[in-house]
């Protein structure tokens, strides 16, 4: 009799792009190589790559991408307001023979798949859709930022930037869409935190609430290196206090850059040595900075690197305004450095008195006081130690995988 546990899984992953695309990306990449080392039959279709394509990464639109990347930038969205609407990339997955595969898995679309190509498939394989942020089941907005209409209906949206700098705004036909899809198919959904399955389940798009999977973190590649090690190695101050900040975008107002400067102005007194990994502009950094001893790391794609710099600082300042389960904070506490954020979406159940803090969001005052006590070396390198375990029992890659292995196989009975 064969053991349905050992046959390998025929998958196909869709994501928006491969781990150059952020958190979202990095994690459908992260699945599939992993579900590849497992034995299983992978496919991965990105919309576009920042690594080029190999035998488990495939162009989601071969012929006539830039012809159609140019009708959805500057047509799509910003004349007809229906970003991704018309399902471009079907027509090529159909050809490339994703019918075939036992499971189709879709992450980030958000600017780069159709819902309605996930809709076509919905109909015909089991589908899986991670939840990586809102616009799954709002009009179109990453996060709602304290805007409730997603509850109801997406109309008359506050948002300035969406959508997409349109003169017609469509978010309640394109949550109507979304809504559609979700009561007239059985796709499997995922989400990282509780809190963002909680806000799917309260969106009136949804008539289910998604399972909870993690995200993973490779613990063997993000390792505790001794502080004093990785500072030589990076060429930072041995005995001062270092604080990290990181983002993809320092310029992006919901990573709340201007919240962590004021929290460190108010503890000038410590001596802080400011580290930053990220794209972050001179101008931002001589009116913000000015005074402030820093190191600018710009964006790391290496991840050798990127372990150095989290294992370098006592503490990682983590003030993003919204976010669902950063995978920076967990590659954070692989590297054994503990995190100090505001107690928004998924953050709060990632972080606790163990591995670090989480105040009120905008506090700036709770924010410095929370920077205080990791001024304390023996605090702080117990924290290390705790972060680095929670990051190998709950968070790392064969927890992830197997996870998701185990949805797999239930929904090929």
């Amino acid at each position: 009799m064969i053991n349905m546990k050992e046959v390998p899984i025929k998958i196909c992953i869709l994501s928006k792009a491969d781990s150059f695309g952020g958190g979202a990306s990095k994690c459908a990449e992260d699945l599939s190589v992993r579900l590849n080392h497992a034995g299983h039959k992978v496919r991965h279709y990105c919309y576009w790559s920042g690594k080029g394509f190999n035998a488990i990464r495939h162009p989601l639109i071969t012929r006539f991408y830039k012809v159609i990347f140019f009708f959805r930038e500057k047509f799509e969205k910003k004349v007809f307001g229906l970003p991704e609407l018309f399902p471009f990339e079907l027509p090529f997955l159909l050809r490339g023979g994703i019918l075939s595969y036992d499971i189709v898995h879709f992450h980030d679309i958000c600017s780069a798949i159709s819902p309605l190509t996930v809709y076509y498939l919905a109909t015909r394989k089991p589908v899986v859709w991670t939840f990586h942020d809102c616009s799954s089941f709002t009009g179109g907005c990453l996060y709602p930022m304290g805007c409730e209409k997603y509850k109801t209906k997406c109309i008359k949206c506050e948002h300035k930037q969406w959508p997409i700098d349109s003169p017609f705004i469509k978010t309640s036909l394109l949550q109507k869409i979304k809504k559609n899809i979700f009561s007239n198919t059985g796709i499997s959904l995922i989400s990282p935190s509780q809190w963002m399955a909680n806000m799917a389940y309260s969106a009136s798009a949804l008539n289910r609430i998604p399972i909870v999977i993690n995200n993973g973190v490779d613990t063997s590649l993000y390792q505790a290196i001794n502080k004093n090690i990785a500072r030589k190695s990076l060429s930072l101050p041995e005995n001062r206090y270092v604080i990290l900040i990181s983002a993809a975008s320092f310029s992006d107002e919901r990573k709340g850059f201007k919240y962590a400067i004021e929290s460190i102005k108010r503890i000038i007194d410590l001596d802080p040595y400011i580290i930053l990994m990220g794209n972050v502009s001179e101008n931002l950094l001589q009116t913000e900075l000015n005074g402030i001893d820093n190191k600018i790391f710009g964006y790391q794609s290496d991840p050798n690197i990127i372990n150095q710099i989290y294992a370098s600082a006592d503490v990682f300042l983590f003030p993003s305004l919204a976010d669902n389960q950063p995978l920076s904070i967990l590659e954070s506490f692989a590297s054994g450095t503990p995190v100090v954020a505001f107690d928004v979406g998924g953050i709060p159940e990632m972080i606790d008195q163990n591995s670090g803090a989480v105040v009120i969001q905008k506090d700036v005052e709770a924010l410095s006081q929370a920077l205080r006590k990791f001024k304390n070396k023996e605090y702080s390198a117990l924290a290390s130690v705790l972060v680095r375990k929670l990051a190998i029992e709950r968070y790392s890659m064969n927890i992830f995988l197997d996870n998701h292995i185990n949805l797999y196989r239930t929904l090929m009975v």
